[in-house]
């Protein structure tokens, strides 16, 4: 994960290098925004258990509430509690392909690992 300095600059007078501390608050900033955005738009996904709750959040994180929302199907299937579904929608896209990738069972990328969360809920 990272912060987008495009999307969000750092805070006034705020330098190079950041401090631990700063880059925690950069961090809960970013998340907080993450669930604003989640719960604006989903307000479903907090029914979630824990770790499909990360899953999503972590996508948002990742790509951003937009380009999540495009995730019509594999949200739907999330959403009905079908998470084997949820999880090869994750995996047949252009997110897992060619953006944070899918790796293999003995070295999982993003994608896959991801997906397993999704479909095991662990």
């Amino acid at each position: 994960m990272g912060h987008n300095l495009l999307a969000k600059p750092l805070p006034a007078g705020w330098t190079y290098p950041l401090s631990d501390s700063q880059v925690d608050q950069l961090l809960e900033d970013d998340l907080d925004d993450v669930y604003v955005d989640l719960d604006r738009n989903l307000s479903w996904w907090r029914a979630l258990d824990d770790v499909r709750q990360r899953v999503i959040a972590n996508m948002c994180f990742n790509m951003g509430i937009g380009r999540l929302l495009g995730f019509t199907k594999m949200l739907a299937a999330a959403r009905a509690a079908k998470y084997s579904t949820a999880a090869a929608e994750m995996l047949d896209s252009k997110w897992a392909r060619e953006d944070v990738g899918i790796g293999t069972a003995a070295k999982p990328g993003r994608a896959l690992r991801l997906a397993n969360m999704m479909r095991d809920g662990k």
